[in-house]
């Protein structure tokens, strides 16, 4: 559980650019204005198997914490993220990295169009799946209209993925349903 008052010093940190700091996952180094650590297995795993010719999807990318790492061994990352202010917290990421990641402030699923966003009061849980946004005694704060596409729109402007990640909070069979490419 991160404190309310490191949560509170990553936001100001995220607004005013105050310090950015260098994480490392399997030798790989990226730099990020989250001042709270946070272990992922699959980073690691990836980056493991990961070509320099590679596409990588990252779906749900929240705040870059797959994508930055990813972005330094994949020919390119395309990078989703729904939620308009963690979508500028992951711009500001990926201007202090290198990298080529094409982030889209978009959410993906099965039709597209515009679905309701629901905006939690645990802001990880925020997601378009309203049973996961109000989840464990978290509460639904207000609710926004979001811009999505499917992947197979997507693919028919971009190049197809290799690798596909999808971290959705409770949207990843929508994300799935109707792809074919």
């Amino acid at each position: 559980m991160i404190s309310p008052i490191v949560r509170l010093a990553t936001r100001l940190n995220y607004r005013f650019g105050i310090r950015s700091l260098t994480k490392a996952e399997n030798g790989v180094e990226y730099r990020t204005y989250n001042l709270y650590e946070s272990q992922e297995p699959m980073v690691s795993e990836i980056l493991s198997n990961i070509g320099s010719n590679d596409v990588v999807y990252d779906i749900g990318a929240h705040q870059g914490r797959y994508c930055l790492p990813l972005a330094q061994r994949a020919k390119s990352v395309h990078a989703f993220e729904p939620h308009p202010v963690v979508f500028n917290r992951l711009k500001k990421n990926i201007k202090i990295n290198r990298g080529d990641v094409t982030a889209s402030n978009l959410g993906v699923g099965d039709t597209a169009g515009s679905l309701t966003f629901y905006h939690s009061s645990d802001p990880q849980r925020s997601s378009f799946n309203e049973y996961n946004a109000s989840y464990s005694g978290a509460k639904i704060e207000r609710t926004s209209s979001i811009d999505v596409k499917t992947l197979d729109d997507y693919v028919q402007e971009h190049e197809p993925p290799d690798i596909l990640k999808i971290d959705a909070e409770g949207f990843g069979i929508e994300i799935l349903r109707e792809a074919k490419n």
